[in-house]
């Protein structure tokens, strides 16, 4: 990845966040034929505005990616930047 990459998605990044605020996000990481996934509470840092959102997991103490209405994970976890870049 070269630098001015990298730098577009740290400033597109700082654009997308937002005032924290609690959602209830429901966990598909792992999807388990017939098991209901879990959902709990994490705070919205980012919205992109194509659809994808970024939370902090206080459960897992990470961050993670989701989409969706109620939002979604789908097995994009850990730091802030690398979540974010990874949409």
């Amino acid at each position: 990845m070269s630098q001015d990459w990298v730098m577009q998605q740290l400033a597109e990044l700082r654009a997308a966040l937002v005032k924290p605020e609690w959602r209830l996000v429901v966990n598909r990481d792992r999807p388990k034929l017939g098991v209901k996934p879990k959902a709990h509470q994490c705070v919205l840092v980012a919205d992109d505005g194509d659809g994808l959102e970024l939370y902090y997991d206080p459960v897992g103490e990470e961050f993670v990616l989701s989409s969706g209405d109620p939002p979604e994970t789908f097995g994009i976890r850990g730091d802030v930047v690398g979540c974010f870049m990874a949409r």
